[in-house]
């Protein structure tokens, strides 16, 4: 018999040699240190199920006091309403927020035996009529991994008249979760600047003081739109100082990058950095896939400007050699000028935007893959590009540029171009691509290692409860 003593809840993820039986939740306040009485031997778990299996499913000889309880506020797609959304989808879906926020439920619902736990989500979806084909989202009812609560609200899905819809549905089920029970540990999670989730947590607060507010912030508003008119510049400035008001009645924050915390007046407000949360029950199931015969470079993502699609694809062309290939798939303001390109060079094949699970087979069978986003771009200190983890996690090396927002221990682990020219980048894809499998192979292994045991959802979860308990 021995005793090991977690001080957080990461810790507690982290300890992967010592799995124990469920702690006996102390009543009142989320204690910040826990106790644990377990049977350990030397041998470590096999892999990160067992690990939570152990944590979380052995059982205990008292009852479980569940004392707190947490909301989550999103506004990611019911997996059961997915292919719907996605079929009356006109132009690019964004699927950055959505592998974000399931990674980070799949993370959280492995804490479950310490509060209440309800999810709501209002989908963030194109507006009819012309990136929505429906007026009228329906929602749904559903349970998250078959044990959580959830409920997906009904909105008018119109320009302007949206938020204010989406607004009323979820005010009604604040309310509704606020009055359920008598807890005093009252948690709201909100995800993103999203103003109809967040103007409603906030006026929830103010009838309710016991409520504490986090927020996770994965862009600025200043970056997430470009309005075409002066209407929406308007409205957009709006919208803007609403959030500002807002935000001073937020309790604590997930950022995604440190230098967010200079763009949003947090004081001395607590705050995490979760740069990226990575699923490994998402993607656990491509693991052998046979590399393609040609050097092949694969870029999935949104076909932006902005975010270097056509650097790539103009260093690729400086490349001589047909023994190379160019994959692009996604969708974005640079489809026609890549369509043009592939016509003129063979070489480049262009999928379109396909479902994450073939993307995924896709970065298996390539021999790099490329993120082109330049470093110039002031974007870059605020923003850490959603697929790097997904890219890194995949096994196959990824070259990208140095981005301010990489920290050190993300650089050990790519191939970085820091000539960000179309010939340095050209450059920097021959050198990778040339090196022998073996030493591709076995860098790819360490990222994707690298990955899977420190960005996984359940660690990433842990640093949000920790932030919750200050």
């Amino acid at each position: 018999m021995a005793r090991a003593r977690f001080s957080t809840a990461l810790d507690l993820a982290l300890q992967h040699n010592c799995p124990g039986k469920r702690p006996h939740p102390q009543a009142g306040k989320f204690k910040p240190t826990l106790t644990i009485i377990t049977d350990c031997d030397s041998k470590p778990a096999k892999d990160f199920e067992e690990m939570v299996s152990n944590m979380t499913n052995l059982s205990t000889s008292a009852p479980i006091n569940q004392f707190m309880d947490i909301l989550y506020l999103g506004s990611f797609f019911p997996e059961k309403q997915r292919k719907e959304i996605f079929l009356n989808s006109k132009g690019v879906v964004q699927n950055g927020g959505n592998t974000y926020q399931t990674a980070l439920l799949n993370g959280l619902t492995e804490y479950k035996i310490y509060y209440n736990f309800k999810i709501i989500t209002s989908p963030m979806l194109g507006s009819f009529p012309f990136r929505y084909k429906k007026l009228f989202y329906r929602g749904c009812k559903f349970a998250f991994k078959s044990t959580i609560e959830c409920q997906s609200n009904d909105f008018m899905n119109l320009s302007l008249c949206k938020n204010i819809s989406r607004y009323n549905s979820i005010i009604r089920d604040i309310k509704e979760w606020s009055a359920s029970n008598n807890s005093t540990e009252k948690y709201i999670i909100v995800f993103s600047l999203d103003l109809p989730l967040i103007k409603a947590a906030c006026e929830m607060k103010q009838v309710n003081r016991n409520i504490h507010i986090c927020l996770i912030i994965t862009d600025l508003f200043e970056f997430m739109v470009a309005p075409t008119n002066l209407f929406y510049k308007k409205y957009s400035s709006y919208q803007n100082r609403v959030l500002s008001y807002y935000l001073k009645f937020i309790d604590s924050f997930v950022l995604l990058t440190e230098d967010m915390k200079n763009k949003i007046d947090i004081g001395k407000r607590p705050y995490i950095v979760i740069e990226g949360i990575f699923d490994e029950r998402l993607d656990n199931k491509h693991y052998n896939y046979k590399k393609e015969q040609f050097k092949t470079i694969l870029y999935t993502g949104t076909l932006a400007k902005s975010y270097g699609i056509m650097h790539l694809i103009n260093a690729f062309s400086l490349i001589n050699d047909d023994n190379y290939r160019l994959w692009i798939c996604g969708e974005g303001d640079s489809r026609n000028e890549l369509i043009e390109k592939c016509k003129k060079d063979k070489r480049i094949n262009y999928f379109g935007q396909l479902p994450r699970e073939e993307v995924l087979i896709l970065q298996k069978r390539a021999t790099v893959l490329v993120n082109p986003r330049l470093s110039k771009e002031e974007f870059t200190k605020y923003s850490f590009p959603s697929k790097t983890m997904e890219y890194l996690a995949s096994g196959t090396p990824l070259i990208m540029h140095p981005l301010k927002c990489l920290t050190y221990e993300y650089l050990s682990k790519i191939f970085i171009a820091y000539d960000e020219s179309d010939e340095g980048l050209k450059n920097k894809i021959i050198e990778v691509c040339e090196k022998p499998q073996e030493e591709l192979r076995s860098f790819g292994n360490e990222a994707s290692k690298f990955i899977f045991n420190r960005k996984n959802s359940f660690v990433q979860a842990g640093k949000l409860i920790d932030l919750l308990k200050k």
